[in-house]
């Protein structure tokens, strides 16, 4: 399995009703991609402390690879990319292994530990 994480800051000054407009419509995105079956699952998650200007909340959403590739792929996921870009500070992206695959991830880490005598 694979995901995609998404990490965001704090509303630009000024900006802050377009940023809960552009969250409404993420999370409806990402429900219809689910209910299509296009993603396993995706959850929202807010810290309840810390530097909010740089780190306020991100989601996670996860398929199989291929999916995961669709999605990224997409030019629907790169304008709602773009859309948060311009609402949000400190916008991030990455791609993770998740579930199994994070076993196997290990388990190379922990050979190549054994090849490299560490």
């Amino acid at each position: 399995m694979k995901g995609i994480l998404i990490t965001w800051g704090t509303p630009i000054a000024g900006r802050e009703r377009l940023a809960l407009e552009e969250f409404a419509s993420y999370t409806q995105w990402v429900t219809t991609l689910k209910t299509q079956g296009k993603i396993a699952r995706f959850e929202h998650y807010m810290p309840l402390y810390g530097k909010f200007e740089s780190f306020a909340g991100f989601s996670i959403f996860e398929g199989t690879e291929q999916q995961i590739d669709a999605i990224a792929d997409s030019e629907d996921f790169r304008m709602r990319v773009q859309r948060v870009l311009t609402v949000a500070h400190s916008v991030r992206l990455q791609e993770l292994d998740v579930g199994d695959d994070v076993g196997k991830r290990m388990k190379q880490y922990g050979s190549t530990i054994q090849q490299l005598k560490l």
